[in-house]
C-alpha cells in the first residue's frame, strides 16, 4: 500500500464515491440485468463490468485448503483415465463461457466438497464419474484468491485482519457504504444463478472474472459460492496450471451416482509424480477438511484493499 500516493488515493476515493452517489439501488440492479441479456452487446456488458468492478475493487487473500476436488463424467466403464491431465481444465479451443471464464479462456474448476460436484456436473443416477483430489503441498505457499459473491468478513468471522478490512471499506465508502453492500448482495445473486445446463451463460460473472484475471497477474483463483450446496461450500476457478504452486494432484477415484444422489467409490488410485495413474490398487478419496486463511499483514503489497487498484 505504500506505493499509493496519498493525494491520489484521496482524489480517487472522492471520484468513486461521487459516481456511486449518482446511482440508485434500482439503477445498480438494472445494470446487472442489462449485462446478462443476450441481446446486450458484449462491449456494453464489459462497460458495466468496468463500472461495478471500479466500486468493489480488489481484495486478494491467501487461502489455505487441505483438499480440493474436481469431477468429470466418465462414459467408459471399462477403461479409466491414464493420467491426471485428462481431468484438468479443457484446452482453449474446447472452452465455452462458464461462470468464471469467457470462451477460449479455460479455468480449472474445483470444489471444497465433493458432494457439490454431482449437481454442478449435472450427473444423474447410474452415471459414472472420475473425481480428482488435490492436496496442499509442502511448499508453504497459498493460492492468492479473490472472493466474489461471498462476504469475506463473514466467511472468516473472528479474523482481526477481516475486521480491519471491513472497517477500511466502511471508512472508504462512508455514506455510500450501504450501497456498496447492495452491490455485494447483487454479486452473490449473480454467482448463484442456475442457468440451463446445456449452455450456462453467466455473461456478467464470466466477464467480471476475465477482467480480474487479465488485469491482476497476482490473482491465482476466484472463490465463489456453490449453488448445489446453497453456499454452504465454495468452488474455485483457478488460473490454468497455477494450482501447482500450492497443491498436488494426489488421488483419482471412480464413482457411481446412486438413486438417493449419494455416490459410491468403485476404484481409486494414487497419482505419481508424472501424473500417471495405476489402477491395480485401491485408494479411497479423503473427506474434506475446513478452509482457512493464513495470518496476513494488511500492509503486504500483495494484498489489495483498494477500489482504486486498476
Amino acid at each position: 500500500m505504500s506505493d499509493i500516493n496519498p493525494e491520489s488515493q484521496v482524489e480517487t476515493q472522492r471520484l468513486i464515491n461521487e459516481l456511486l452517489s449518482k446511482r440508485s439501488n434500482n439503477e445498480i440492479e438494472l445494470l446487472f440485468i442489462e449485462a446478462n441479456k443476450n441481446d446486450t452487446p458484449i462491449s456494453r456488458a464489459q462497460e458495466i463490468v468496468n463500472e461495478i468492478s471500479g466500486y468493489i475493487g480488489f481484495l486478494l487473500l491467501p487461502i489455505a485448503q487441505h483438499h480440493f476436488y474436481r469431477a468429470r463424467y466418465w462414459s467408459d466403464k471399462k477403461n479409466y483415465p491414464d493420467n491426471l491431465s485428462e481431468l484438468l481444465e479443457p484446452s482453449a479451443e474446447n472452452t465455452k463461457q462458464n461462470r468464471c471464464n469467457v470462451e477460449s479462456k479455460p479455468a480449472l474448476y474445483v470444489s471444497t466438497h465433493p458432494i457439490a460436484l454431482i449437481s454442478e456436473c449435472h450427473l444423474e443416477t447410474g452415471d459414472i464419474f472420475a473425481m480428482a483430489q488435490f492436496d496442499r503441498s509442502l511448499k508453504n505457499e497459498d493460492l492468492s484468491c479473490m472472493l466474489l459473491g461471498i462476504d469475506a468478513h463473514h466467511r472468516f468471522e473472528g479474523s482481526p485482519e477481516m475486521d480491519n478490512i471491513a472497517q477500511f471499506k466502511n471508512d472508504f465508502f462512508g455514506g455510500n457504504y450501504q450501497k456498496y453492500q447492495f452491490i455485494e448482495q447483487q454479486l452473490h445473486k449473480q454467482f448463484v444463478r442456475d442457468d440451463d445446463k446445456e449452455g450456462i451463460t453467466y455473461r456478467f460473472t464470466a466477464n467480471l472474472c476475465e477482467k480480474y484475471f487479465s488485469s491482476c497477474p497476482e490473482l491465482d483463483a476466484i472463490v465463489y459460492p456453490s449453488i448445489a450446496t446453497q453456499g454452504s461450500f465454495t468452488n474455485l476457478a483457478i488460473r490454468p496450471s497455477v494450482y501447482t504452486k500450492a497443491y498436488i494432484g494426489k488421488k483419482i477415484g471412480i464413482f457411481e451416482v446412486l438413486q438417493d444422489r449419494s455416490y459410491r467409490q468403485l476404484a481409486g488410485t494414487l497419482v505419481n509424480s508424472k501424473g500417471e495413474l495405476n489402477w491395480r490398487s485401491m485408494s479411497l478419496i479423503d473427506q474434506p477438511k475446513a478452509v482457512g486463511i493464513r495470518k496476513i499483514d494488511p500492509n503486504d503489497p500483495r494484498i489489495y484493499i483498494a477500489p482504486w487498484k486498476k
